[in-house]
């Protein structure tokens, strides 16, 4: 499961639906996790959840958008 509990912003129960969105995420659309391991947690911190068949997940799209967004940055 990924570590987005590391974030300040992010505890408890909402860190946990984060992990597991993130994780079934990566499962779908990442299996080879050729995505940029630092801009994953940033997006998983502050994309919204929505309610899904199983829990709360990300929006796929928007949230491959935002993770492009933040590999992208400068910094």
């Amino acid at each position: 499961m990924a570590n987005v509990a590391q974030l300040p912003e992010v505890t408890g129960s909402d860190a946990d639906d984060r992990a597991r969105a993130l994780a079934a995420w990566r499962d779908r659309f990442d299996p080879e996790n050729k995505l940029d391991p630092e801009a994953l947690p940033g997006a998983a911190a502050i994309a919204a959840l929505v309610p899904g068949g199983h829990g709360r997940q990300f929006e796929p799209e928007a949230f491959g958008d935002l993770v492009e967004f933040i590999a992208e940055m400068p910094f």
